[in-house]
């Protein structure tokens, strides 16, 4: 493909094939850079020179105060869409979201701002009824907890075992726990409704541990010593292990209760306490796990694959599931010549994920965000990242004294 520039400053493309499930999820994250800072740096990751913060947005960076963890940005009055309706951005850092919503509580700042970090239901309590505080809630555009499978790991890699799984956990528990009832059990196909291709014939998922049991003993799964847990069908020790996303402490409770749960139909599982760089060791570079937990933010659904990054073993993706059939429904999303093409390789992805489980989504929910209402109005919500996107800055009005 190849950019160039119309009269009005406005960007042409000429493509040299038909990929519109390449192209279109990176239209919103492909960058303009001034040249004449950029041609002659020769390691753009480790540059970091006062003119590397030069761009093209509606904002000018203007400082980093580094002992108070705030980035101060000015409008940029030369913006080609016009001047902003916001003379001046304060984006402080927060070292807990706890901290970070008192803050907001207290009238210190008007909104919450970090990608695909929406308030997790246990906070939700302490927002409801405070005063000029409210909740954004849009759909999600991602899945904010998932389980993925590790299919270079024996039983794992057993579809039987899988769906097994699939049974033994209690979704509308978590629905409850994690999103404090804002959300819904997801459907076997895993993508929601939110995204381009969903496929709305598929079932929902089910709890029901009495079939979970029944799938274990046909496939030879049984507690041979009578310890309470089973063997595998060779009489082996059989142990499951659960790897939450500890930078998220949702997950970690998630899987507490996951773990339980498998407990209950006679597994013996347990929740790995791992470190955050230890944890993406083990998920995106050795890829050595059985049970992963963590989530599926809204750019990684609309990606062409979608979801599938996660779970299926092809290049630049980070999963471990290497069947043929699951990496040639994801080519062909990936060279979808148009949207109906690509809607039609997705829904065929989520039949294929409903009957092979590859990964679950637990939950799907709401994306809550709060924003304070005494200073600023006109907050637009932006379907599956919250009010501070940048509608909101062309929106957003001072509130009449």
């Amino acid at each position: 493909m190849r950019y160039g520039w119309a009269e009005d400053l406005s960007r042409t493309g000429q493509f040299y094939s038909a990929i519109i499930g390449q192209f279109y999820p990176g239209v919103d994250s492909t960058y303009i850079l001034p040249k004449h800072v950029w041609e002659n740096v020769k390691s753009p990751k480790e540059y970091d020179g006062t003119d590397a913060m030069i761009g093209c947005g509606p904002f000018i960076f203007e400082k980093f105060d580094k002992d108070a963890e705030v980035v101060f940005l000015k409008a940029n009055d030369k913006y080609f869409r016009g001047k902003t309706s916001i003379e001046e951005i304060e984006w402080r850092h927060f070292r807990t979201l706890e901290s970070l919503l008192l803050a907001l509580r207290a009238g210190e700042i008007d909104a919450q701002f970090e990608y695909y970090n929406p308030v997790p239901g246990a906070s939700i309590a302490n927002l409801v009824g405070s005063d000029n505080v409210e909740l954004s809630v849009v759909s999600d555009v991602g899945v904010p907890l998932h389980l993925v499978f590790g299919f270079r790991k024996y039983p794992a890699n057993i579809t039987k075992f899988r769906e097994a799984i699939s049974y033994a956990i209690d979704y509308q528990s978590l629905v409850e726990m994690i999103v404090a009832g804002y959300g819904e059990v997801p459907t076997k196909g895993y993508y929601p409704p939110t995204v381009q291709g969903y496929n709305s014939n598929l079932p929902s998922l089910e709890y029901n541990p009495e079939k979970a049991e029944e799938i274990l003993d046909s496939q030879g799964f049984l507690d041979k010593d009578k310890d309470g847990f089973r063997e595998s069908p060779d009489g082996k020790k059989l142990r499951i292990p659960i790897a939450p996303r500890m930078s998220q402490s949702y997950t970690v409770r998630a899987a507490e209760v996951i773990s339980s749960q498998l407990q209950k139909v006679g597994l013996d599982s347990y929740v790995e306490s791992l470190s955050s760089d230890a944890w993406g060791k083990k998920a995106w570079t050795d890829r050595d796990y059985y049970i992963l937990l963590g989530y599926c933010t809204p750019f990684g659904n609309i990606l062409a694959e979608g979801a599938a990054t996660y779970f299926v073993d092809m290049p630049g993706m980070y999963g471990t599931c290497n069947d043929s059939e699951l990496a040639a429904l994801v080519q062909g999303a990936i060279k979808s010549k148009d949207l109906e093409e690509l809607r039609d390789w997705r829904s065929k992805i989520q039949e294929y994920v409903s009957q092979e489980l590859p990964a679950i989504a637990l939950i799907w929910g709401d994306a809550i965000y709060p924003v304070r209402t005494d200073r600023w109005e006109g907050w637009t919500p932006m379907y599956g990242y919250g009010p501070v996107n940048y509608w909101s800055w062309f929106s957003l009005k001072p509130v009449a004294s």
